[in-house]
């Protein structure tokens, strides 16, 4: 799920594809089987919602660059790295929410339960 903020342009395709891009150049796609893809250039932070919802989080230095794993409670996963000038080199996730707000910045949270 993707809530986008102020500014956005919004396209979607008979086939249910969509594509949102921000002002400035941030771009998400998903695809009609669900899929997302991010232009990752743009993207100015990643962001957790609330911390609560984060059941583990590991940091870890390779060469020039830092890499994160988040886990959430439930079943939700984030990765995603920077090099040492704080450009994101990969990013990606699984079973969770996101918000792309105008900033370019993408903000994660754990998926919810209807039930909850």
């Amino acid at each position: 799920m993707a809530i986008i903020s102020y500014d956005s342009s919004v396209h979607i395709t008979p086939d249910g594809a969509c594509s949102v891009r921000t002002v400035t150049g941030a771009q998400v796609i998903k695809t009609a089987s669900g899929h997302y893809s991010i232009d990752i250039d743009h993207i100015k932070a990643v962001g957790i919602k609330n911390v609560v919802e984060v059941e583990s989080y590991e940091i870890h230095t390779v060469a020039n660059s830092r890499s994160h794993f988040v886990r959430f409670h439930g079943k939700g996963e984030l990765k995603f790295a920077y090099n040492s000038a704080g450009q994101l080199l990969e990013l990606g996730w699984e079973n969770l929410n996101f918000v792309l707000t105008a900033d370019d910045e993408l903000i994660f949270s754990r998926l919810r339960n209807a039930s909850h």
